[in-house]
């Protein structure tokens, strides 16, 4: 996922599992996945795996929240039944779920956190 990210305008360097480095300027996306689940089928568990991953997208204003989020969504769905990454890894499906817009105060930073579940 992060070569594929890499093409993203202002945000492709910075993309940072769990959190990102203190001196960090915003744009920058930070991301969680799980270790993944074998999928269940009637003969049993096959090959198959689904992930859960939390990405956040961070930024300075709400436009650019929007703008960054809008493009990192638009990636996301383009992963559906295709190749990704220097793997190969095969997105056989990917659930979106309804993205939510945050303001923290603390860091007077603006969050949309897309969360999405992926069987390969």
């Amino acid at each position: 996922m992060v070569e594929e990210f890499a093409s993203l305008p202002d945000v492709g360097d910075k993309l940072f599992p769990l959190a990102a480095p203190k001196e960090t300027v915003a744009p920058y996306v930070v991301y969680g996945a799980s270790p993944g689940l074998p999928v269940s089928t009637l003969t049993g568990y096959g090959s198959s795996k689904s992930l859960t991953v939390d990405m956040n997208v961070v930024a300075s204003n709400y436009g650019e929240m929007k703008q960054h989020s809008d493009a990192a969504l638009a990636l996301l769905i383009s992963f559906q039944g295709r190749e990704i990454g220097e793997e190969g890894l095969f997105i056989q499906q990917l659930i979106l779920e309804e993205p939510d817009e945050i303001y923290e105060d603390e860091t007077r930073l603006h969050k949309c956190v897309i969360s999405f579940t992926v069987h390969i």
